[in-house]
């Protein structure tokens, strides 16, 4: 599993939560989210990634549950640079 490019804020309790009751995590990264203002940003096995932001996303107001990020957000342009840059696929017809 591979968790890149969020943005987990204000979520409650946790942020980002991973192997308490399984013991090793096996096949997870995460790397280049933004998680922040929950009670608990990390918990268990997870951590920050390299490129983890821990700061407020600062959506734009003016639209309400819309979730653009207003000027001067520190997640723009945050993202990974790899993947950000492929486009998504489009759906099959079949």
């Amino acid at each position: 599993m591979d968790l890149r490019n969020n943005i987990i804020v204000d979520n409650g309790l946790y942020g980002l939560k991973v192997g308490l009751d399984t013991g090793t995590v096996y096949g997870v990264t995460w790397d280049y989210n933004d998680v922040h203002g929950q009670a608990v940003d990390y918990e268990g096995q997870a951590a920050p990634g390299k490129h983890d932001l821990s700061a407020p996303a600062l959506f734009d107001p003016s639209e309400a549950l819309a979730f653009r990020l207003a000027e001067g957000s520190p997640c723009i342009d945050a993202g990974d640079p790899i993947r950000s840059s492929m486009t998504p696929t489009e759906p099959s017809a079949t």
